[in-house]
């Protein structure tokens, strides 16, 4: 059977499909004519045949974006169709390709394989040039560097998570419960109907018990006002009773609303959260060492040591004889004074130093008991504001790295070979034996290995506040007690830079201090213009580990000597002014009226008196101060003041109008810096000591 063939048989048997793609629209404005044969029609000319069968906008089969299509063959889209809002301008190209059109080059073998075209051009890859966008180039339009949006996202996000956690809320049922969580201890709930003649009240009382490993604390609140706060700590010291009870008396001073003040409104949980963390710190180190016995053992040792340099220096005549008298003796010259949940604080702390240590107004306080003092204070505020403390704790640390926490109440001897230890001027300190852990008991440790292992924990000592020291006494504050000392950074910053907050050389500055003269009190303008002979790194001292009381014992005098000499340059150059008083004339070329001659005045009303201050701080943290004279031909006096340590003070003066000896007037100057506390005001008043 033969097979029938057409009477009209196309010219070039070709379908639809390969008719698109043998043959591409080409722009008019390129250089190049199409390689499609003349024979074959146009896309143009074919959509022209088919408009009257075949809509252009009719959508195929299963297409969700309504794309063109010419006998089952989509159509190419233009830039706008793509989602592009951007169009090219009239230098550039301005064609319908889409950015897969490179592909469909390809098979013709002709070597046109072209790129994805970018809004504002199109990469060929026979060699044109590609014209890069100014996104692809990092700009914008303006022609600025374009945002680096995933920096920005991490800045935001590192500002978020700085931000978690530091507010605490108010006091209120949800908020202590939320801190306690944050904390990590357990909660129950337990609720109590108040009844009155066998029918129940409105009032509802209920209770959070926040327990822990060794620790609960329970907190009856009736509506979001806090009627009481109960501490139990389980352990084998026979005081824990005591720091009980003073613990319980911190917590709800923390959580009750000062005078004036509505219960729930206005009161942040700031003071209870800190407390409860420190708790939670212990407690969580507490699974097989208790660490609440470790510190009470540690406290009993000082505090016997305290009580015992206070009875020995009364009737000593540098020290007073009120209780007062002798606890600031004992805290800033001896040992420290040692107090267990005081000044609105959990834990066991060392305070060793106060700026001002006048004891005028602070005999009532220091004569009562640290529970009496706690209970006694409103929402936990501290009760000495100028005291230097250390605040001793535990952390994890490997028994390899350094010593571990010992339990033991036996750091000191007994009473009664610690007269025989202070008349050679020493502590009968003991070694108490070493705490062991039996095998399966540290979580750190292998079965395999010893059956008796060390506590992955150890002392430390916190520092409220912070001192300022240079970096070489860091290092040897670190080597006295076992630990690594600090490493030394490119970015280190000079002593004066870290305790004033100075960027470079410290300004001068104007400072008014009150000054008597024949009992009558002025103010006096004071101009400080400092030099630092020699510059030295310095070192913020934050923390420091122990294994020993004997180690914080012998390092207090070191502490307290630059907490002293921080203390006196911080009063005179930090947070004062750098601008001289108008119509102020400096006090060594100022007139000198006959009444200030006669009445003994040390300053000229309306003048500045200039003091050149040097400042030296090794070996001894030292100042040289040129004090003017009251006279302005008169050169004045050289004054060399010295920190020793214990916060002690060397003066030395050069002076033509001191006629008693050196040494005795010298130990007069000390002194009366140590009870003024204010290098301004001794200043004045040794002005006053060089005019008689």
């Amino acid at each position: 059977m033969s097979t029938p063939t057409p009477s009209h048989p196309p010219s070039q048997p070709l379908s639809a499909s390969k008719r698109a793609a043998q043959h591409v629209s080409t722009p008019s404005n390129l250089s190049y004519t199409s390689p499609a044969p003349r024979s074959v029609p146009s896309p143009a000319a074919l959509r022209k045949d088919q408009a009257g069968r075949t809509p252009v906008n009719h959508p195929t089969t299963g297409s969700s974006q309504g794309s063109k299509t010419l006998a089952g063959t989509p159509m190419l889209q233009s830039l706008s169709q793509q989602g592009s809002s951007a169009s090219p301008s009239a230098g550039m190209m301005a064609f319908e390709t889409p950015a897969g059109m490179g592909s469909g080059l390809s098979g013709l073998g002709l070597g046109l394989e072209m790129g994805t075209p970018g809004l504002a051009g199109l990469t060929p890859s026979m060699g044109a040039a590609m014209i890069p966008t100014m996104s692809e180039l990092g700009l914008t339009g303006s022609g600025r560097e374009r945002r680096n949006e995933d920096e920005e996202r991490k800045a935001k996000l590192r500002k978020v998570l700085r931000r978690i956690g530091k507010a605490r809320g108010r006091v209120s049922e949800d908020g202590i419960a939320r801190v306690a969580r944050r904390a990590g201890f357990a909660l129950e709930y337990s609720e109590e109907r108040s009844r009155v003649k066998e029918r129940e009240t409105a009032a509802v009382t209920r209770t959070i018990d926040i327990a822990g490993k060794v620790v609960m604390v329970e907190v009856k609140l009736e509506g979001e006002e806090v009627q009481s706060v109960n501490v139990t700590t389980s352990g084998n010291s026979k005081e824990l009773e005591r720091h009980n009870k003073s613990a319980s008396a911190v917590l709800t001073q923390a959580l009750r609303p000062v005078d004036g003040t509505v219960p729930g409104i206005g009161i942040p949980l700031d003071s209870f959260a800190s407390n409860l963390d420190w708790m939670a710190r212990l407690d969580r180190g507490s699974e097989k060492v208790n660490c609440f016995d470790a510190l009470n053992g540690v406290y009993s040792s000082l505090q016997r040591l305290y009580e015992y340099e206070t009875t020995q220096a009364i009737g000593t005549e540098s020290v007073g004889s009120s209780i007062s008298d002798l606890a600031i003796y004992a805290t800033c010259k001896r040992s420290g004074r040692p107090r267990f949940n005081a000044s609105g604080r959990l834990g066991l702390a060392i305070e060793y130093w106060r700026d001002e240590r006048t004891t005028a107004n602070s005999e009532a306080d220091d004569s009562m008991m640290d529970i009496d003092a706690a209970e006694s204070r409103s929402n936990g505020a501290q009760d000495e504001s100028n005291a230097y403390s250390l605040n001793l704790g535990v952390e994890r640390s490997a028994p390899d790295i350094y010593m571990p926490i010992r339990v033991s109440d036996s750091w000191l001897a007994d009473p009664s070979a610690m007269d025989a230890a202070a008349a050679l001027g020493g502590i009968p300190w003991e070694e108490p034996p070493p705490t062991l852990l039996t095998e399966g008991s540290d979580p750190d440790a292998m079965i395999l290995d010893a059956a008796q292992r060390l506590p992955h924990l150890r002392f430390v000592a916190t520092f409220d506040p912070p001192i300022i020291v240079p970096f070489t006494t860091a290092v040897n504050i670190h080597t006295a007690v076992g630990a690594a000392p600090p490493q030394a950074f490119a970015n280190l910053t000079t002593w004066t830079s870290l305790l004033l907050g100075a960027s470079g050389d410290v300004p001068p500055v104007t400072h008014s201090v009150l000054a008597f003269s024949d009992g009558v009190e002025g103010e006096v303008q004071h101009q400080y213009n400092p030099h630092v002979a020699k510059p030295d790194f310095g070192y913020r001292l934050e923390r420091l580990p122990f294994s020993h009381p004997r180690q914080l014992v012998e390092l207090l005098p070191t502490f307290r000597q630059w907490a002293c000499m921080g203390n006196l340059l911080k009063q005179t150059f930090a947070g004062v002014t750098t601008v001289e008083p108008a119509g102020r004339n400096v006090a060594g070329g100022a007139e000198i009226s006959l009444d200030d001659l006669t009445n003994g005045s040390p300053t000229t009303p309306g003048s500045i008196v200039p003091v050149d201050i040097t400042l030296v701080t090794t070996p001894t943290p030292t100042l040289g101060l040129n004090v003017p004279y009251v006279h302005a031909n008169k050169p004045g006096a050289r004054i060399t003041l010295a920190v020793l340590p214990n916060g002690d003070f060397n003066v030395g003066v050069a002076s033509a109008t001191i006629v008693k000896a050196q040494s005795v007037q010298g130990q007069r100057l000390a002194r009366g810096l140590d009870q003024c506390s204010d290098l301004g005001v001794w200043i004045e008043w040794l002005r006053a000591e060089i005019a008689r």
